[in-house]
């Protein structure tokens, strides 16, 4: 409260209280920068003034006279002479030059409509390009080398589908470079050149499926065929019908050889080969034996 007025803020209006806050919570923001000096000088400024107040109140309800008239007005020169210095000081320790009210940016419009005729200048920044923490350019090339490699080894349809999965992921990164990246043209080619490979996984990954349904359907022809046989047995008598038995052994026979090593149903065919050929002999027999 007493260097509040002696810290030259500007566009301070000390006349109503609105004015005084603002112009209070402005000092205390100035006097915050220069915390170490004022705990140095503040408590000695605090006690001159105090004992000039105490020696004013005393000659004045006291020993006011005219012997000691002079004395009176000598403190009150002391007294002013003070605040000067308090001034003085204040300007050496560099507080209020050039004051801005750093602290109330935030509140710019509030400050506003309490203090009409108040302005302060709009903010503006300047884009530039700042260098990302993570750079998905980076990532998105480390994605599509992996692809790349994988590529080389893949044959089954689950390779394939780790394939697209490595070039989709590297598409969705390199979609995420901002404009202002260096290679954000070259990032946009490669979305186009990732795209046309993971197009050509996916077509590989269709071609596996259906050469894979071919081959599941020699296993499942195979086992119809096997239950048709099975089935007419039950009732076959004459020589004809176990003849025509004979040949649906046969047919089911070729269906399960037809299963390739890479086929889940492989073992599970060669097994049933065996059986089936010994059911056709069954069969054969039961044919020469009938009338």
């Amino acid at each position: 409260m007493i260097i509040l007025p002696f810290i030259p803020l500007p566009n301070c209006n000390y006349q109503t209280l609105e004015g005084f806050e603002y112009c209070a919570a402005a000092a205390e923001t100035e006097l915050t920068n220069y915390a170490n000096s004022i705990a140095y000088f503040g408590p000695i400024i605090w006690l001159t003034v105090a004992a000039y107040f105490y020696q004013v109140e005393y000659l004045f309800w006291k020993n006011l006279s005219l012997k000691n008239i002079g004395k009176f007005f000598l403190t009150i020169f002391i007294f002013f002479s003070l605040n000067g210095q308090i001034f003085m000081l204040l300007n050496f320790l560099g507080i209020g030059n050039n004051a801005t009210v750093t602290a109330f940016t935030d509140n710019k419009g509030s400050l506003q409509s309490e203090l009409p005729g108040e302005t302060f200048p709009e903010e503006t920044y300047e884009t530039e390009y700042i260098e990302p923490g993570y750079d998905y350019f980076q990532e998105a090339i480390n994605y599509g080398t992996n692809a790349a490699n994988f590529t080389q080894t893949a044959k089954s349809i689950e390779d394939w589908n780790q394939v697209k999965d490595y070039w989709q992921k590297a598409i969705n990164l390199m979609n995420e470079v901002p404009k202002s990246h260096p290679n954000y043209l070259t990032a946009q080619n490669r979305v186009i050149q990732y795209q046309n490979n993971s197009n050509y996984a996916q077509k590989v990954i269709e071609k596996l499926a259906s050469q894979q349904t071919v081959k599941q359907r020699f296993f499942q022809d195979g086992i119809k065929e096997a239950t048709t046989a099975a089935f007419l047995v039950q009732k076959a008598k004459t020589k004809d019908e176990w003849e025509y038995i004979s040949t649906v052994w046969e047919k089911a026979i070729e269906y399960m050889k037809a299963v390739q090593p890479s086929d889940q149903n492989y073992q599970a065919a060669q097994e049933r080969v065996i059986q089936y050929q010994n059911n056709l002999e069954y069969s054969r027999l039961a044919a020469s034996r009938a009338q």
